[in-house]
């Protein structure tokens, strides 16, 4: 049923989009025509684009899990520190990503790579907290008898508890996180010049150039589809034959 859905949104899309493209040939690039120019692009410009634009995003991600951890880990230490990351966590969720891009081109400049990372960091951190903070409330709650009959100190709680008890929660939010931090780090590319889809979408789209336009935004969509439904999907699975 699955692979039925799939096939019927390809259709419903890919025929939507030969409609557009009679209706508005002047701004809708056919499918056609877009599949063509992708099949002859240079492979190592795509190759290129596609790998700096994961290594920003994955960069801005680890950091963020690690930032996460590390907050869940101070905050168990004290009940202010817990209510600090927890109001932390809120005042990230409202800063909108085009602050902390513009901000990050601002400081670090339109040749560097770091706004993106920067963006990917500030996507990811806020969403992966929220689920660990959750996640390990939880389990201290169910396990805090047993830490105290076990005479466990707080690096221990966490190493034997919390790390594995959160894991499959932290792998359902890196899931989403990552998605997001990809979904907006082509954003600060595409605002700077260090390269990525981000920056070969704005680019061809600020010289007219429409079929590469429409073939760089087609590869970013493939691109969130494969991370999602193929990578992150099967994570996802293993994390609930964990639990399980």
């Amino acid at each position: 049923m699955r692979l039925i859905g799939w096939l019927l949104v390809a259709i419903a899309v890919a025929s939507t989009w030969k409609l557009a493209c009679c209706f508005a040939g002047y701004a809708v690039v056919c499918p056609e025509t877009t599949l063509f120019h992708m099949l002859n692009m240079d492979s190592s410009v795509i190759a290129y684009a596609i790998s700096s634009t994961l290594l920003n995003t994955l960069t801005g991600f680890i950091l963020a899990s690690i930032a996460a951890y590390a907050s869940v880990f101070l905050g168990i230490t004290h009940p202010i520190l817990w209510d600090f990351f927890s109001s932390l966590n809120v005042l990230v969720q409202s800063i909108s990503i085009l602050i902390w891009a513009l901000l990050g081109l601002a400081v670090f400049g339109v040749a560097s790579r770091l706004p993106a990372i920067l963006v990917a960091f500030a996507a990811s951190y806020p969403i992966l907290l929220s689920s660990l903070l959750t996640s390990v409330e939880r389990l201290r709650k169910r396990y805090w008898e047993l830490s105290k009959i076990l005479k466990l100190n707080r690096l221990q709680e966490l190493v034997y508890i919390l790390v594995p008890g959160s894991l499959p929660a932290y792998v359902s939010a890196a899931r989403s996180a990552f998605g997001v931090a990809l979904r907006v780090s082509v954003v600060a590319e595409a605002f700077g010049a260090s390269g990525g889809v981000g920056y070969m979408l704005m680019f061809s789209y600020s010289i007219g150039d429409l079929v590469s336009f429409y073939t760089w935004a087609l590869l970013l969509i493939a691109l969130m589809l494969f991370v999602d439904r193929v990578l992150f999907y099967q994570l996802e699975r293993l994390a609930m034959r964990w639990v399980g």
